[in-house]
């Protein structure tokens, strides 16, 4: 922790990241992470040391990992170098881009939980005699109109459309909370993909027909 506080350190936390560390896990050892908080949403990355086989350190940073051997004190602190080289080239720009899509904020998330309820039991009653097809295509619909809205003005329309689901999900499972498929659909402007596909495992073919 030392060494990657001496080289990673001060970037880091001028970019707003805290450092902390954990205990030692069976086969891996996590040295470091940084985390932060930022537009409501925590973000991060973190070096990890292998515990078993050749020495490794690796990087974890935005669904990517760069691994790297060492042999000695001279090595490892080469190898932090080389992430902070990284960082700086690369990794950084990653998480602010990341920083800067459509989410909802731990503010929404708690929204979407203390109203779903009253939104789905007012939508609900519109959808009387309906088929759960038809109600999951009311919510699609809401995710492609926010298509051609900017984040700030389509937030409603999509908020509106993770209660619904919300209240049909956990109809059919207490725990099911996947809402985030929402802001996703809209994110990618797909809803086939990372809407229907997903939601439609749910229910069976006869409440989808």
């Amino acid at each position: 922790m030392k060494i990657i506080k001496e080289v990673m350190g001060e970037e880091a936390q001028n970019r707003g990241y805290k450092i902390t560390s954990h205990p030692k896990l069976i086969a891996t050892k996590p040295l470091a992470y940084f985390n932060r908080e930022k537009n409501g949403s925590s973000q991060g990355f973190e070096i990890t040391e292998y515990l078993i086989g050749e020495k490794t350190l690796f990087l974890r940073c935005c669904g990517k990992e760069i691994h790297l051997k060492y042999n000695s004190a001279e090595e490892f602190e080469d190898c932090i170098r080389s992430f902070n080289d990284y960082m700086l080239k690369e990794g950084y720009d990653l998480l602010e881009q990341a920083s800067n899509r459509p989410y909802f904020t731990h503010s929404d998330n708690e929204y979407v939980l203390d109203n779903y309820k009253a939104v789905f039991e007012e939508v609900h009653k519109e959808f009387e005699g309906k088929t759960i097809k038809e109600s999951l295509d009311y919510i699609e619909h809401l995710i492609q109109d926010a298509y051609k809205l900017d984040f700030l003005d389509a937030k409603d329309l999509l908020l509106k459309a993770a209660c619904i689901l919300t209240g049909y999900l956990l109809k059919v499972n207490e725990n099911m909370l996947f809402f985030n498929m929402i802001i996703t659909a809209y994110r990618n402007k797909d809803t086939d993909k990372w809407f229907r596909s997903i939601v439609n495992k749910f229910f069976t073919e006869e409440e989808l027909n």
